[in-house]
């Protein structure tokens, strides 16, 4: 049926393969707000509001500082790549995350398991590559990839599909890892999850008590 006007809706491909649009529990509270769809532990849509100052096609994610609240967090490497303006690989002398000495190495192995819809392609051992600040990455292809990355003061395991962060899986580990400096350790607790975005509109049930292992 139509929608109404003013609805807020989040498209999505529906499992007959026709695009679809899901309306969320919550709508934005105030006109202009930044907010991203996530799956709430009961399985219902709601749209948190995200404060942001990013400059557009900006790639960027949403994450949960210290201090409880999200925010979208940017990856200047990664669209770089995604847009074809990189210039090549980093210098490994450019690693300078938190001022580790010796340096957290410039290649990480990411072991994921339990990973399903868009995400599903990470299931099994990643090799991600040091990007800049404190932030790893590897591509899964166009406009989708993993990160292991420090933010807010712990490291998490995050997958994101598109630049809006309306397809994004962050996991933490238990208790939250912050070592600064070693971000080995096993990343199993859903942070959060939104799959509004993704081409598999139930992403995040698929990959429901996925876990990744960070070596190296």
């Amino acid at each position: 049926m139509p929608l109404e006007n003013g609805d807020y809706t989040i498209p999505h491909i529906l499992s007959t393969g026709a695009l679809g649009a899901t309306l969320p529990v919550l709508t934005p509270s105030e006109s202009g707000k930044l907010c991203i769809p996530v799956r709430l532990s009961t399985g219902a849509l709601s749209l948190v509001e995200v404060e942001t100052a990013q400059a557009d096609d900006e790639l960027a994610f949403p994450a949960r500082l210290s201090n409880g609240e999200l925010a979208l967090v940017k990856e200047a490497a990664a669209v770089a790549t995604e847009t074809g303006t990189g210039t090549g690989t980093p210098s490994p002398a450019d690693n300078s995350c938190n001022d580790c000495s010796p340096a957290i190495p410039d290649t990480l192995t990411l072991t994921m398991t339990g990973l399903g819809g868009d995400f599903v392609v990470f299931n099994g051992a990643n090799t991600l590559s040091w990007t800049s600040g404190c932030s790893w990455r590897k591509s899964g292809g166009p406009g989708i990839a993993i990160f292991v990355i420090w933010v807010g003061g712990e490291w998490n395991v995050t997958a994101v599909r598109g630049f809006i962060g309306s397809c994004h899986l962050t996991l933490i580990a238990s208790p939250s890892n912050t070592a600064s400096c070693d971000p080995r350790d096993t990343y199993d607790v859903e942070e959060s999850c939104s799959d509004g975005g993704c081409l598999d509109s139930d992403t995040c049930t698929k990959s429901a008590g996925a876990s990744g292992v960070v070596t190296y």
